[in-house]
């Protein structure tokens, strides 16, 4: 009977240490499984259980993976969170998810975009109501701008990608002095630019492609594009992507490869030039717009307004760098903002009227 008391408290006080090794078990297993990739999902650094991959803090994040790009292949995959996402971080397999497989990427991840889009739709529609009822004080026109410009105060746009033309025609005098003369030689001094412009002028529909689109590629102000969702399973560079897996596409690495683009850190409007001076009929690899049935609806008027922007600046007046620009004195060699869009750090130019 004694013995028996024994063995009962013997079990009792065993059972917190069996509690804890139980215990120890099941977190094991669940961050095997937190951090275990489906089968033939593609590969990428172990991510930390419940966290995820970590991204580097002293740099951007599409800088980053195009260095692990280099070790796990141009398809690959990450953990944010409690979420996989994967890259695709070349021309080729960018293509072949947009474009070759454009319903397979079709939709995008649930983001509060569209609620923000009822919201704007809902204010123009009470605003419309209101002024059919003589109700003036409910909303303004300054009201629902304000409304409209916060909403997508952090959306990328013509701004950032104007930012970059200024800086890169200051810093690279030769190319805004070939611009000049052929405005100068088409459309003179006086008469405003126009759209009608640029199929008479090589060089300057150069600016219209060669050199806006060599704006797009080296500003690449939205270095990731955006995101998608995968609408159905999937395979990219043979990879298994399962439905609903988010995207990622590295359009920095596309536009600043030099399998892509010969000297791809230089700024050279001269690469989308065939040898008679015509312009290619397609730069095809510059995808600042994304690519397939989700590339941005703009693209055309974004060049446009870029194009009579230029000509209309460059006709009347000359961008020159200062002297004391920070950093290195480049207007480019500093390194970008971080952050969902790629901005020039400030610079300091001046503008001089033409003669």
């Amino acid at each position: 009977m004694i013995g028996a008391v024994i063995w009962d408290t013997g079990l009792l006080s065993s059972v917190p240490s069996l509690l804890l090794v139980g215990l120890a078990i099941g977190v094991a297993v669940v961050n095997i499984l937190d951090i275990k990739r489906p089968a033939g999902f593609p590969p990428g650094p172990t991510p930390i259980p419940f966290l995820g991959n970590i991204p580097k803090s002293d740099q951007p994040l599409w800088i980053t993976m195009g260095e692990l790009s280099k070790e796990y292949g141009d398809v690959f995959s990450l953990k944010f969170g409690a979420k996989w996402y994967v890259i695709l971080n070349s021309y080729q397999t960018i293509k072949e998810g947009m474009a070759v497989r454009p319903l397979a990427l079709a939709n995008r991840p649930h983001y509060y975009t569209k609620e923000i889009t009822d919201l704007c739709g809902a204010l123009l529609r009470a605003q419309k109501k209101a002024a059919k009822d003589k109700n003036y004080d409910f909303l303004t026109d300054v009201h629902v701008v304000q409304v409209l410009a916060s909403s997508f105060r952090g959306s990328i746009g013509l701004l950032t990608n104007t930012y970059w033309g200024l800086a890169l025609l200051a810093e690279y005098p030769h190319v805004q002095h070939r611009i000049v003369n052929e405005i100068h030689d088409v459309i003179g001094r006086d008469r405003q630019p126009s759209l009608n412009d640029r199929d008479a002028m090589p060089y300057t529909s150069y600016i219209h492609t060669a050199t806006v689109m060599e704006m797009l590629r080296f500003g690449s102000v939205a270095p990731l594009g955006v995101p998608r969702a995968a609408h159905e399973d999937v395979t990219i560079g043979g990879y298994n992507i399962p439905e609903g897996t988010t995207i990622l596409y590295n359009i920095y690495s596309t536009h600043f490869s030099d399998v892509n683009f010969a000297h791809s850190d230089e700024f050279n409007p001269e690469r989308f030039l065939n040898s008679d001076g015509s312009v290619h009929a397609s730069p095809d690899k510059v995808i600042p717009f994304g690519m397939g049935i989700r590339k941005c609806l703009g693209y055309v008027f974004a060049q446009s307004i870029l194009f009579l922007a230029f000509t209309h600046l460059l006709q009347g007046y000359q961008l020159s760098k200062l002297d004391g620009q920070p950093g290195n004195g480049s207007l480019l060699g500093q390194d970008p903002k971080y952050g969902g869009s790629r901005w020039p750090s400030p610079f300091r130019l001046e503008v001089t009227k033409r003669d």
